[in-house]
């Protein structure tokens, strides 16, 4: 399968967002085709268990699991308690996460808002 530059990047994020369970799966090229057929026409429903520990179910956590950690970082930014450094990955282990990690945050955080700055932290303080 050969995919966009937009599909690698959604591929990209959903893997960085995967559980730490499910860090060890391995996920077959079939299962990333089955992943943007349900991501993209809805296809595939059946297959989504949260109790399975396969490579189609690890890349539908890390998608879920995406949306609620944009959640909780817009939750600590308001509440002053989860600085951009944090989100980033400075002051986790000093690795920054993916460009297309930082990319996806710059458009879904505060609906885009704070886009300039989460780019200029991660410029400047990188």
């Amino acid at each position: 399968m050969r995919m966009t530059k937009a599909q690698l990047d959604d591929l990209e994020v959903s893997q960085y967002f995967i559980p730490t369970v499910m860090n060890d799966i391995e996920i077959s090229p079939d299962d990333k085709i089955k992943y943007f057929e349900w991501s993209q026409e809805g296809k595939h429903k059946e297959l989504i268990d949260n109790s399975k520990m396969d490579g189609f179910n690890a890349l539908f956590q890390g998608k879920r699991w995406r949306g609620i950690n944009m959640q909780m970082f817009e939750d600590g930014i308001i509440e002053g308690t989860v600085p951009y450094l944090t989100i980033l990955g400075k002051e986790k282990d000093d690795t920054l996460v993916p460009v297309s990690v930082k990319n996806f945050m710059k458009k879904e955080m505060f609906q885009g808002r704070d886009a300039d700055v989460i780019e200029r932290v991660y410029n400047e303080v990188f």
